[in-house]
């Protein structure tokens, strides 16, 4: 079993908290193409996934709750959650390379390409589905640490704070609450020293 972790609104864990279940995130509606990739993703890679729902968590590592702007703009309550997954009922991923290049309707370029204005030109005006195929590069981690894009990062191999998890449909009972916080907003983490 491992820990995972998730950021929510304290006004939505309180309006899930007495379901059975744990079954979906907001951001479902925002972005359908992501999830429904992923979800595509997690029935080909994951054997008991029922294709119903998707959960997203951070894989060990707590997230820092006070240092990073989870409301953006507004001083909302958030919760922190954690849970104990087995490695069966989760699909990790690279977080930076998940938001930098699909999150951005972009096609992942190989090493080799990732300095190339040919491919960003060639690949700029395709689709989504046509850039799709090169998404599943990001469940390659060890491919993923050692792309071109993460040399301007510190990037500690044993540090797993750039791992993305999901997950099906989570019993609530399994979930603890580690805390409730209040985050910082956005311009005074642009401001932050």
């Amino acid at each position: 079993m491992t820990k995972y972790y998730a950021v929510h609104t304290k006004k939505y864990w309180d309006k899930i908290s007495s379901n059975k279940y744990m079954t979906n995130t907001l951001n479902e509606e925002k972005f359908p193409e992501y999830y429904a990739w992923m979800k595509k993703e997690m029935k080909k890679r994951l054997p008991d996934y029922p294709g119903d729902t998707l959960l997203w968590w951070w894989k060990n590592n707590e997230p820092e709750t006070d240092t990073f702007p989870w409301g953006g703009e507004e001083k909302i309550e958030m919760v922190l959650l954690e849970v104990e997954l087995n490695e069966s009922e989760v699909l990790d991923s690279h977080y930076f390379i998940w938001d930098f290049f699909c999150v951005s309707d972009r096609a992942i370029p190989n090493y080799n390409e990732f300095e190339d204005d040919d491919f960003y030109d060639r690949t700029r005006n395709l689709s989504l589905k046509d850039v799709q195929y090169t998404w599943d590069k990001v469940f390659d981690l060890e491919w993923c640490k050692k792309h071109p894009i993460l040399q301007d990062y510190d990037y500690d191999d044993e540090a797993v704070q750039n791992l993305q998890s999901t997950s099906g449909k989570v019993a609530i009972n399994r979930i603890k609450v580690v805390k409730t916080f209040t985050p910082i907003t956005h311009t005074e983490w642009l401001n932050a020293d």
